[in-house]
């Protein structure tokens, strides 16, 4: 063989070599874009809502002493009240999401004493995580869905500043329905909405006991607080 066909030879096996290689390198890029590529989509599947309802207070926080002894009785019960907040939710896949919600409301005390009973301005904080399951996808079809998680709800004000046990760790649990917002005249089959209505009622069960700063305590107990609200959520980012 002469130097010039070694030397071709030599250049046609490395063309193969390349070419075969090459052949991998695209195959195994392909492979691994098919794998990141839903992963990194799934970072932007994103839900945001703007939140906007009403707190209905579990009743009674504090009391002290006997209705039968005004002298002696001191009761501080949360009033209902409007609340704003804010919701986010991180989707897992079509049916399943992580959802963070933040919301206030100007919760004023009524306090009953010796004196009667007068409202104290005041306020009640709420925050919660839940895992949310969806019968239909989020954005499709009208739908019912379900979320159940942790949170905590804080009563503020000057009422309570003095006192401990007025911020509570507890269970949530949501039910609710969302309502996609499509023109009048959209046309069937629908195409993933850009933005649902959400209707929600959600309940935070806590376990309540006020130390007043003083030996005696409230006696312990479970309570729930409402919250039923009304958001629109938008969609961000590639579904």
């Amino acid at each position: 063989m002469t130097k010039g066909t070694a030397t071709n030879a030599r250049m046609a096996q490395m063309r193969a070599w390349t070419r075969s290689h090459g052949r991998l390198a695209v195959a195994g890029l392909t492979v691994a874009a098919t794998v990141a590529l839903p992963t990194a989509g799934s970072t932007q599947r994103l839900s945001l809502s703007p939140i906007v309802g009403v707190y209905v207070s579990g009743g009674t926080l504090f009391s002290q002493g006997s209705i039968d002894n005004p002298a002696t009785y001191l009761e501080k019960r949360p009033e209902g009240a409007p609340i704003l907040g804010f919701s986010a939710i991180y989707w897992l896949s079509d049916h399943f999401g992580v959802r963070g919600t933040v919301a206030f409301g100007p919760s004023e005390t009524a306090v009953t004493d010796t004196s009667g009973t007068y409202d104290d301005p005041s306020g009640t904080w709420f925050a919660n995580g839940e895992l949310i399951g969806t019968l239909h996808p989020w954005r499709s079809i009208n739908s019912v869905f379900v979320g159940l998680g942790g949170g905590m709800v804080s009563w503020k004000g000057s009422e309570w500043q003095y006192a401990s046990g007025t911020t509570l760790a507890g269970f949530v649990g949501t039910i609710g329905a969302t309502f996609p917002v499509r023109a009048l005249w959209a046309m069937k089959p629908y195409k993933p909405a850009k933005s649902v209505w959400v209707f929600e009622v959600s309940d935070y069960l806590t376990h309540s006991q006020i130390d007043k700063g003083l030996p005696d305590q409230t006696p312990a107990a479970w309570r729930g607080d409402l919250t039923i609200d009304i958001g629109l959520s938008v969609s961000v980012g590639s579904w």
